[in-house]
């Protein structure tokens, strides 16, 4: 369905919203396998910081692969029908990929690739709940 848009209709940024989306699942993803590895509010705290930015760095780079646009442009949809497919693609693409990316980081950093599996499967579980989480409110705003 091809919906116009026109001024003063109210439009979802697709590629600010898979950054947002991104940034948290990363800041989340790389507290959590933190804490999974050090046991320690400090480190989980450090990294919560360190995760957040390389999740926005991630998100920025996969929103110009998937919503790529010429310079003062972006890809919008209108809100309504089409917008919460377009919302949830959008973040659970942003939020899975960085979340499963931030979360074994640490595992490989570390050394302990034996355990890799279970660091992907916690950033994928964080991704899915922030990635569904922010498309549904990015849809309903």
């Amino acid at each position: 369905m091809n919906q116009q848009i026109v001024a003063g209709d109210r439009v979802v940024d697709l590629a600010a919203s898979l950054r947002a989306a991104a940034t948290l699942a990363g800041a989340i993803s790389g507290s959590v396998s933190l804490w999974m590895l050090r046991r320690s509010i400090a480190w989980s705290t450090v990294s919560l910081v360190g995760g957040g930015v390389l999740g926005f760095l991630l998100g920025w780079g996969l929103a110009k692969v998937l919503y790529p646009a010429v310079p003062g442009q972006t890809s919008v949809v209108k809100l309504g029908q089409g917008a919460m497919s377009a919302a949830l693609k959008s973040d659970l693409i942003g939020a899975v990929v960085t979340g499963v990316i931030v979360a074994v980081i640490p595992a490989v950093v570390s050394g302990r690739a034996d355990r890799l599996s279970e660091f992907a499967r916690a950033g994928g579980g964080i991704g899915i709940i922030v990635g569904v989480t922010l498309g549904y409110l990015a849809a309903h705003a």
